[in-house]
């Protein structure tokens, strides 16, 4: 082999190199795991000194008797501005899908990058079938 073809040889990876691409492996899941750890220990002090988490006060709170006329208020009725958006946007969608059609139907054919392919095709035949 002649040595003008030779690569040069990579840097030699230090014991800083390896530690800097190494570390994250082990750090990020210890930092989670002691985050995890610490919040499960004040939740269990909290519940032996007899403390309440919001999730409990949620969870243990009184609620009355569910009925469907309730539901159908809370859910349509005092959020119908949710609604009617989902309508706009649902709207919105289409019309933008249409024009992407449209669009892509009008470059058909039109290509630069495969000019030579499409010089090959024989006049009067659909480009999408080559």
């Amino acid at each position: 082999r002649s040595q003008l073809c030779t690569v040069a040889p990579l840097p030699q990876r230090t014991f800083w190199y390896h530690l800097r691409k190494h570390l994250p492996v082990y750090v990020w899941p210890i930092l989670a795991g002691g985050v995890i750890y610490i919040d499960w220990n004040h939740t269990r002090e909290w519940k032996a000194n007899g403390r309440f988490s919001v999730l409990d006060e949620q969870l243990l709170g009184k609620m009355g008797t569910f009925t469907v006329g309730y539901w159908l208020r809370k859910t349509f009725w005092e959020k119908k501005h949710y609604w009617t958006a989902s309508v706009a946007v649902y709207w919105f969608g289409t019309c933008w899908d249409r024009a992407g059609m449209a669009k892509a139907s009008m470059m058909k054919g039109h290509s630069r990058m495969y000019a030579n392919r499409l010089a090959a095709i024989p006049k009067g035949a659909d480009p999408w079938k080559y």
